[in-house]
């Protein structure tokens, strides 16, 4: 370790640790980059809000995270890499404010070490998904920085910061409420630890001054925000959603067995990552010496995360023990992303044994006070895998320690050097934890998820079914599909790919028959193998799905969508018409030609949404069906526009003859020598006789 020390002196310059950080976003980019939806239907929710949604009908009150990623809609249908952007830039963004932290209790080159590794960890890997985990994991940091600068000039000025944010917080997540208790027991804390303090009033009556101007102050900020983003909606601290699970879980305190179980899991795992600052934590506790000698500010640090910890372990447990059982919900999942935004705490306290001029203590107290994580970690290296399950999403940081045996068994190990190690000299222990033990867990996590992520950037059935459907379809037709497969989380995949809050979905076991569909459904996109639906038409079919429209609704043979590719509308030929553009095409020459490959109804109406090009905006365009024709005025900004015919029923050729065909070269503005006349998005031919 000794070699180390003249090189970490180069993490002092700001332009090394910055440089770091950016590397770090770059990776983060780089390896979330083409990966599609991966936890639903949690990215379904939260894109639909935020994007999709108006504030005042959203039935989770994440105002702030909401307004920032409705941002996203400006990239159109890269939206998701946009997100992912923003949540990478999100939790490098932490790295200064737990530096800040860090730096209380170690010197600035392990302090900067720590801030890389707490963003560097498995944890990051949720920057890839559209949840509000990476700005919440910035926002608790922030938060913690201004709760102990309250800590360190116990000022009114610095308590009120620190209560405003963690207002703000509960319009990230909602989860930010179960803070509070913990945040209240260390105001407490903070008195009591300055009831020396000249002037000042009794430690109680200061601390229930300090715990009332919070309460009011956080409460004041989350109504006051919330009413200018939703009005009278915005008022409810949990919001529909979670106000309903409140209700429904209400009983959760009986199933204490199942909690106590849950936390048996929990115990082991945090013993196996932060075996030695659970030991360090236990000495601090027990060594009047060792709290003398680190001073207020690792007392303070110790009593935080313990508080913190605390808090949030507990209502994970018996939040756990209260859904176990509920759809794929069970008693052996360890839901750590409910706290692992902490674990940086840990590391923090490890670090602060680096480099403090510790007290000579004997090794026995030592010994005793690493007796119990030692033991959790040989306990857990046997008890934990056959009774729990974790996944990359619920704990990635346990997941990599535990995805392979063979490296479970060294990295437990490793766990185990360390904290004996530190029972001979806490400093060497402490370095083998943070410099050694850390990193390894840090990449092995990065290895194991990534690897498993891979498959995820490449587009399944329900993906290409759902960006098949969203391109084919209209706005308005998507509204009326129905996505029918036997597993609800594939299918808000599917959902999510549509992108439109209309759609429907219908959950059937496979290969049973479609029954019982609403009026107002017009397609389905069914994914799996399934009977056909009495009265339907397979208009489009995939391997693995197909599109079906129901009989008596306006046939697809009659929906024309620009913006598709040549060859991808079999129901329809079309002349002079350019090539397809984003939005859809121009028509080219005097007349455009479409032909059906079915007759038109007898009495029709056109809906179509075109704009005209040039001199031709304003002028009239003729549509001619048969002997029909009708004049229309097509204006220079795309409308909404619909024209009625009467016919013989036998035609099945629609044209339009363009008033002036005008290319860009001819009006100056680029070399482009097409004579365009109208550009259509979409043409459909609605039965009126229906």
């Amino acid at each position: 370790m000794n070699l180390l020390r003249p090189r970490l002196k180069y993490l002092l310059h700001p332009g090394a640790f910055c440089l770091a950080l950016l590397v770090l976003l770059l990776y983060m980019v780089m390896r979330d980059a083409g990966l599609y939806p991966t936890i639903m239907g949690d990215e379904w929710t939260y894109s639909s809000l935020s994007r999709l949604t108006p504030f005042r009908e959203t039935i989770i009150p994440s105002y702030l995270y909401f307004s920032l990623y409705r941002l996203t809609n400006q990239c159109g249908d890269a939206f998701i890499g946009c997100s992912q952007l923003i949540n990478a830039v999100l939790f490098v963004g932490a790295a200064p404010f737990i530096y800040l932290v860090a730096r209380r209790v170690a010197n600035a080159p392990v302090a900067a070490i720590v801030a890389l590794l707490a963003v560097a960890g498995p944890a990051n890997s949720y920057a890839g998904y559209y949840m509000p985990e990476a700005m919440y994991f910035c926002a608790f940091w922030a938060f913690s920085a201004l709760v102990f600068w309250f800590f360190d000039r116990r000022s009114t000025r610095r308590l009120l910061c620190s209560a405003a944010v963690l207002g703000l917080m509960a319009m990230i997540k909602v989860h930010a409420m179960f803070l509070v208790p913990a945040y209240c027991a260390f105001l407490v804390y903070a008195a009591w630890a300055g009831r020396d303090d000249a002037g000042a009033p009794h430690w109680l009556r200061r601390a229930a001054t300090w715990v009332g101007l919070a309460l009011l102050t956080a409460l004041a900020v989350r109504m006051a925000v919330g009413y200018l983003f939703a009005g009278a909606h915005g008022l409810g601290l949990f919001g529909q959603m979670y106000g309903q699970q409140a209700s429904f879980h209400a009983d959760g305190f009986t199933r204490i067995r199942q909690a106590l179980a849950n936390l048996r899991g929990h115990i082991m795992a945090l013993g196996l990552l932060a075996g030695l600052p659970l030991a360090a934590m236990l000495l601090h506790a027990f060594t009047p010496a060792l709290r003398g000698k680190h001073g207020e500010k690792s007392s303070a640090l110790m009593a935080y995360t313990f508080l913190m910890m605390g808090a949030l372990l507990g209502v994970t447990v018996l939040f756990t023990a209260a859904v176990s059982g509920h759809g794929a919900e069970s008693n052996a999942r360890l839901h750590m992303r409910y706290y692992d935004f902490l674990l940086p705490l840990l590391l923090i306290l490890a670090g602060s044994h680096i480099n403090h001029a510790l007290p000579v203590l004997s090794w026995r107290r030592k010994a005793a006070a690493a007796l119990i994580p030692a033991a959790l970690i040989v306990y857990a290296s046997v008890a934990l895998i056959p009774a729990y399950s974790p996944n990359f999403i619920d704990s990635p940081a346990l997941f990599g320690f535990t995805t392979k045996r063979g490296v479970f068994y060294v990295l437990s190990a490793c766990a185990l050097l360390a904290l004996g190690y530190w029972v001979v000299s806490m400093r060497r222990g402490a370095q083998l934890f943070v410099f050694l033990l850390t990193p390894l867990l840090a990449v092995v996590g990065a290895h194991h998820i990534n690897k498993l992520r891979a498959g995820f950037k490449e587009p399944d059935t329900f993906i290409k079914a759902g960006m098949f459907a969203r391109d084919y379809l209209g706005a308005e037709d998507r509204a009326r599909l129905v996505l029918v497969g036997e597993d609800p989380a594939d299918l808000f995949k599917t959902r999510f790919m549509i992108d439109d809050t209309k759609v429907e979905l219908k959950i059937l076991p496979r290969g049973q028959a479609i029954t019982d569909l609403p009026e107002h459904v017009r397609w389905l996109l069914v994914i799996g193998p399934y009977p056909a639906a009495p009265g339907t038409v397979t208009r489009v079919s995939h391997h693995g799905f197909k599109l079906v429209e129901r009989a008596g609704a306006a046939p697809a043979s009659y929906t024309v969508n620009f913006s598709l590719e040549d060859g991808a509308q079999d129901h329809v030929r079309m002349w002079g018409m350019s090539y397809r553009e984003d939005w859809g095409r121009w028509s080219l020459g005097k007349t455009a030609y479409l032909e059906f490959a079915r007759a038109l109804p007898r009495q029709l109406r056109l809906n179509f949404e075109a704009a005209a090009y040039g001199p031709n905006a304003g002028q009239e365009f003729v549509f001619r069906i048969g002997a029909e024709e009708r004049r229309i005025k097509v204006p220079g900004e795309y409308t909404k526009l619909s024209v009625e015919f009467a016919t013989s029923g036998e035609e099945q050729l629609v044209m339009i003859e363009v008033p002036q065909p005008t290319s860009p070269q001819q009006l100056g503005q680029s070399q482009d020598s097409r004579p365009l006349g109208i550009g259509l998005k979409s043409i459909e031919v609605e039965d009126l006789a229906k």
